[in-house]
């Protein structure tokens, strides 16, 4: 038994089930060659021990388990040339960076001041006002304007902890 993610033609993750490959192999599935083998104690690069509840605090001592960069999940992108699982771009002049698989705006994200911590508010990337002058980009938001980038392939700088955001979405 394994995991195993099942790809469109344009390369996205469309599910992950447990399966043996035996049973793949039968075709019963569909085309084989869209069912990519992904690991489950694979985050970021590293392998971690074999956990009911993964919570990726120890490292296994075998790296070579490490399988994909990451685990596949509803939505990514299987980048075959580089034999990953990442997010897709999320913005034109995001750049990838290729030891971590994570998109990059081209400018840094200014620092938040303990005030604007304390008022909830967060940087968000504006493409369209990038794109106008290639030195701005971040603007400042308040909590309840920030959309929700939980269901999209949105993987910012500034918020890339899925709960912290949901929370930020609801307004606390």
């Amino acid at each position: 038994m394994g995991h195993w993610a099942r790809i469109d033609d344009d390369n996205i993750v469309q599910e992950v089930i447990v399966i043996k490959e035996a049973e793949l192999d039968t075709g019963a599935w569909g085309d084989k060659s869209k069912w990519i083998k992904t690991s489950y104690n694979t985050h970021e690069g590293k392998h971690y021990v074999p956990k009911e509840h993964q919570d990726f605090s120890e490292e296994s001592p075998d790296q070579s388990k490490a399988l994909r960069f990451n685990f596949a999940w509803i939505g990514a992108y299987y980048d075959a040339e580089n034999n990953v699982f990442r997010h897709l771009q999320p913005f034109p002049s995001f750049v990838l960076n290729k030891e971590n698989w994570s998109w990059h705006a081209p400018i840094q994200a200014p620092s938040l001041t303990q005030e604007e911590i304390d008022k909830g508010k967060i940087y968000l990337w504006n493409e369209e006002l990038h794109q106008s002058d290639n030195t701005k980009g971040w603007e400042l938001k308040q909590g309840q304007e920030i959309p929700n980038y939980i269901d999209s392939d949105i993987d910012s700088d500034v918020i890339d902890d899925p709960k912290a955001l949901e929370e930020i979405n609801k307004g606390n």
